[in-house]
């Protein structure tokens, strides 16, 4: 179990070795996988509606793996890939109990978050924390020693809570400061937008001014880009 206590970072070879493993497995599921899919081509002139469409099928294809076709609820009990996040969901650290990570590329048993290997990069994609799990949060970054972090999330969206808002007080220009239990805060790059609505899309411009911005803060031999 773990507990809402500080404890000694783990040495970053961890998740260099973790990172590895992720990308095998990652390569050897999506090559079972591909094997009877037909995949859409992507196209740059995809209409607002055709994005959101492609959104929800592909998030119907995750529910798949939680809920059968009728949308019941499988028993949680019964899938392995599951059982590492019950305790997180029982004491209530999980904002959306059917959007976990995997088992093979958790972040950890505290923190509901995902280790992603992409073309020799590494990042880390991690829910909006709850305000009671804000402290988790902050000790996944610096667990993981990212050196920025890219929020895509608002605090509220159309009167729907979405994040806890875990930089107020903490922000100085595109740097965040992360609390430690000793010595003085850990400071790390931040970025962040509001442009981009829950199930919807946003503008090339605001993304490609995001992804600039981003390219020039990011080191990627100091750790994963967190978002």
């Amino acid at each position: 179990m773990w507990h809402d206590q500080i404890v000694p970072l783990l040495p970053l070879v961890y998740f260099q070795k973790r990172y590895l493993e992720v990308e095998k497995e990652v390569d050897e599921r999506f090559s079972i996988y591909y094997r009877d899919k037909a995949f859409r081509l992507w196209r740059p002139d995809l209409s607002d509606a055709e994005i959101q469409e492609e959104y929800l099928r592909l998030n119907k294809m995750r529910g798949a793996i939680w809920f059968d076709p009728e949308g019941e609820e499988i028993a949680r009990s019964w899938r392995e890939a599951f059982r590492p996040a019950l305790e997180m969901i029982r004491e209530d650290f999980v904002r959306h109990p059917n959007c976990i990570a995997f088992d093979y590329n958790k972040i950890g048993s505290y923190y509901n978050g995902s280790l992603i290997a992409l073309g020799g990069h590494q990042f880390l994609a991690l829910e909006g924390p709850l305000q009671r799990s804000i402290r988790r949060f902050f000790y996944t970054l610096l667990d993981s020693n990212a050196p920025l972090l890219v929020r895509l999330t608002p605090a509220v969206e159309k009167g729907i809570d979405k994040c806890a808002p875990y930089w107020e007080g903490r922000l100085e220009k595109t740097r965040l400061a992360i609390p430690r239990h000793l010595g003085q805060p850990k400071q790390i790059n931040y970025l962040t937008t509001d442009a981009w609505e829950d199930c919807s899309s946003i503008g090339v411009d605001a993304l490609l001014e995001l992804v600039l911005q981003a390219r020039a803060l990011y080191d990627p031999a100091k750790g994963p880009l967190a978002a």
